[in-house]
C-alpha cells in the first residue's frame, strides 16, 4: 500500500497490483489453466474485477474465464443520473460513501481515467461478463452504461436488473429470495464458463 503524506493511504494502484499478483500466484505456482479461473467482486471490488481484466489484456496476459460484478463502482467521476435520482432509496451507498472512497483510493487526480474508472476504458477483448444490480441504488446507471459499453466493444455481456432491490443485495440471501436466486444464478453463469 502507498503511503500519500497528505491524506493517509491511497489504495492506487496497489489494489491493482495485489490482484494481478494474486492471479499470476495462481496460473504460475498453482499450476491453474486461466480458463479454469474466473474473478468477481461487488461494490468497489466491481471496479477491481474489471481494473485487473484491463490490465490483465493490455500486458497481453492470458484472461479468466468468466468475470462476475455485482453493484459495480465504475465511474469514479459520477456521472451517472441515478447518483442523484436514486439516492433517497439505496439505504447503502451514500454520496458521502462514494466521496470517502474516492479519497481513499486516488485522493487527487482524474476519476475520468480509464486506469481508474473502467466505465471510460475500452473493453474490447474481455471474457464473458455477468452484471448484476438492483433497481434501488445509486450505482444502477454504472451497470447500465457499463453493459452498454462492454455489448458495443464486443464483449459477450449479460445484465440482470433486479426490480425493488438496493445495493449488493447478495449480502441479504439469509432474508431475500431474490438474493439467493442471484447467487444460483451466477453460480450458473460462472459453471458454464468454467467447464
Amino acid at each position: 500500500m502507498r503511503q500519500n503524506f497528505s491524506t493517509g493511504f491511497q489504495l492506487y494502484p496497489a489494489a491493482i497490483e495485489d490482484a494481478l499478483t494474486a492471479y499470476q500466484w495462481l496460473i504460475n505456482e498453482s499450476g491453474l489453466n486461466s480458463l479454469k479461473i474466473a474473478i468477481a467482486g461487488d461494490s468497489a471490488g466491481g471496479n477491481l474485477v474489471l481494473e485487473t481484466l484491463l490490465s490483465l489484456r493490455n500486458a497481453e496476459k492470458a484472461l479468466p474465464s468468466a468475470a462476475f460484478v455485482i453493484s459495480p463502482y465504475v465511474d469514479l467521476a459520477r456521472t451517472g443520473k441515478t447518483i442523484q435520482t436514486k439516492a433517497d432509496v439505496d439505504l447503502m451507498v451514500t454520496l458521502d460513501l462514494l466521496e470517502s472512497i474516492n479519497s481513499m483510493y486516488l485522493p487527487s487526480g482524474n476519476f475520468q481515467d480509464p486506469e481508474v474508472s473502467p466505465l471510460y476504458a475500452d473493453l474490447s477483448k474481455l471474457p464473458p461478463l455477468l452484471i448484476h444490480v438492483g433497481t434501488e441504488e445509486v450505482l444502477l446507471d454504472d451497470s447500465l452504461r457499463l453493459a452498454r459499453q462492454a455489448a458495443l466493444a464486443g464483449v459477450a455481456v449479460e445484465l440482470k436488473v433486479w426490480h425493488g432491490m438496493i445495493h449488493c443485495m447478495h449480502l441479504f440471501a439469509p432474508m431475500l429470495s431474490e438474493a439467493r436466486d442471484a447467487i444460483s444464478e451466477a453460480g450458473a453463469f460462472l459453471k458454464h464458463h468454467l467447464k
